[in-house]
């Protein structure tokens, strides 16, 4: 029972981590964009939902879902390890790039699988599809920063346990 409450806690701890500034941007909004991007991808595969939620405003919901399905991979590129060599504007400039490939290139797969889909599927398993296929995508981005991030770790640990060679003048031939 211990051990099951002490996992709960390393969970909380993970997932909800003490709120500064800091954790603001690189933890609880790229957690938002995130939610947003399976809400999206939800959408995107039931759109109804969207309209039934909002009524005649889901045009506003749906853009200010889309926009945080994008600022939040931002935030959480623009905050990784393998960032912090760069400049401000570089790393915004990277930060938005990948943003913006990642967020409306796997939509656009969202797009592609819902034209696969037969239109007899329920809405709820339209909108288990779109979700599960948002968690699949948004792991996969997690786990391509996760292994740029280690680079960058291995990367400098090989360059720091070389042994310095010598500068030597090669010998010139007179």
């Amino acid at each position: 029972m211990l051990d099951i409450c002490q996992r709960i806690s390393e969970w909380k701890r993970f997932l909800f981590p003490r709120l500064t500034t800091r954790t603001t941007f690189s933890h609880y909004i790229p957690m938002v964009g995130a939610l947003s991007h399976s809400l999206y991808s939800m959408h995107i595969l039931s759109p109804d939902l969207l309209s039934r939620c909002f009524g005649v405003h889901d045009l506003a919901a749906e853009f200010s879902i889309l926009c945080t399905a994008t600022v939040g991979p931002g935030f959480a590129v623009y905050f990784r390890p393998h960032m912090n060599r760069l400049g401000r504007w570089k790393r915004v400039e990277y930060s938005v790039f990948a943003a913006v490939i990642f967020t409306y290139g796997s939509l656009f797969a969202v797009i592609f699988l819902k034209d696969i889909l037969p239109n007899t599927l329920k809405v709820w398993m339209k909108s288990l599809i779109g979700i599960g296929m948002s968690l699949v995508l948004l792991s996969r981005g997690y786990n391509y920063l996760s292994f740029h991030d280690s680079r960058r770790r291995h990367r400098n640990t090989a360059i720091h346990n070389t042994p310095a060679k010598p500068v030597t003048t090669p010998p010139q031939n007179e």
